[in-house]
């Protein structure tokens, strides 16, 4: 009963996601419940990202969110067996999108199984092409990033920004995180600051880390913006509170380095440890490294704080000035590269470490 009940009950969830147009708190429930009944059950995984992918508000509803690792971790195990097309979880999508009263929701969910699981380029741009077309605007925002990094397709940054321009105008969150980007760096359209600003700020007014972050850099570097560090310090902060790991990093580094103008007037080194802890366990390989730095050479009190904690191992194998935009020689600290980020939507690796642009 328990392995039927996650099925149905997202059969349920696409049911209210269609209705109402859109992603939408009766949805985002229903498919919690169906992960409660089978937390490995993919469609209902890869629906509820994408959900909070493109209406972060969603997460609002008192319930811990699927981590982006928990979808690696179920999108790797599909992966791994020798026909992944014969998998139970795809031929429940299948069903769904081959039905006569197939809705887009259900096609774009079985175009990101092909994109993701088979690796199926190909054919998922032919699919999610088809759910686009029909109105779906997390495929449309996916077959813009195809377009963006030339996978299934042949790459055009120009029609990628086109894409999130259409998928933007529906109030689609993600893609004016990414539209943002291409303004601010001049990608498939004239560069424009004041715009990336603008975009950046009604993604994060929805609560997008992303765009909480991107906005943060710019008024901390005050690029199109006046530069405010108090401001940019701010930002980091919801950020961060979202659990996004740069943010995370980034507030640890403040409080590591210090900095007067944003406010923070003398090092904190066990606020910083504490936090660079807290971005590590989010993902920050960064902060993995800084920490386990702090631990072995007696500073910011981690060796006092974490005494167990060891640098991940692939901290290891990636060096510092590799992950580092700057290297300080005093102390081989990484610090924050301000770098713009894009949204890869529910494009995980098989590493289960989200890519990035």
């Amino acid at each position: 009963q328990t392995e039927m009940a996650a099925p149905q009950v997202t059969r349920a969830a696409l049911e209210a996601w269609e209705a109402a147009g859109a992603a939408n708190a009766q949805a985002a429930l229903l498919l919690r419940e169906a992960l409660d009944a089978d937390p490995r059950f993919l469609p209902a995984l890869l629906a509820l990202r994408s959900a909070f992918l493109h209406a972060p508000s969603l997460r609002d509803l008192g319930r811990p969110d699927p981590t982006p690792e928990a979808l690696g971790e179920a999108v790797a195990r599909a992966g791994r067996i020798a026909r992944p097309d014969r998998h139970p979880d795809w031929r429940f999508l299948e069903a769904l999108a081959s039905d006569a009263a197939a809705t887009p929701t259900h096609t774009f969910l079985a175009g990101m199984w092909l994109y993701l699981v088979e690796e199926d380029f190909t054919g998922a741009v032919a699919l999610l092409s088809k759910a686009a077309a029909a109105g779906s605007v997390e495929a449309t925002f996916n077959i813009a990033r195809c377009y963006f990094r030339g996978d299934g397709i042949e790459k055009d940054i120009a029609k990628a920004a086109e894409l999130y321009c259409h998928a933007v105008d529906a109030g689609d969150v993600s893609s004016m995180v990414n539209l943002g980007g291409c303004y601010e760096c001049g990608e498939g359209v004239e560069k424009d600051l004041s715009r990336a600003v603008a975009l950046y700020r009604s993604a994060a007014q929805e609560g997008d880390a992303y765009a909480l972050y991107n906005l943060a850099t710019l008024y901390q570097k005050g690029r199109g913006v006046p530069q405010d560090s108090a401001g940019a310090l701010a930002l980091y902060r919801r950020a961060a509170e979202a659990g996004d790991p740069d943010a995370l990093f980034t507030l640890a580094v403040y409080y590591d380095r210090s900095d007067p103008a944003a406010g923070i007037a003398k090092r904190d080194a066990v606020a910083a440890a504490r936090l660079y802890e807290r971005a590590a366990a989010a993902g920050s390989v960064s902060a993995m490294v800084n920490l386990g730095i702090c631990s072995k050479a007696g500073k910011c009190s981690a060796s006092m704080i974490y005494p167990k904690f060891e640098v991940h191992p692939v901290a290891v194998l990636l060096m510092p000035q590799q992950i580092c935009i700057h290297v300080f020689p005093a102390n081989i600290r990484c610090v924050p590269g301000n770098r713009r980020r894009c949204r890869e939507g529910l494009c995980c690796s098989r590493a289960m470490v989200p890519r990035r642009d």
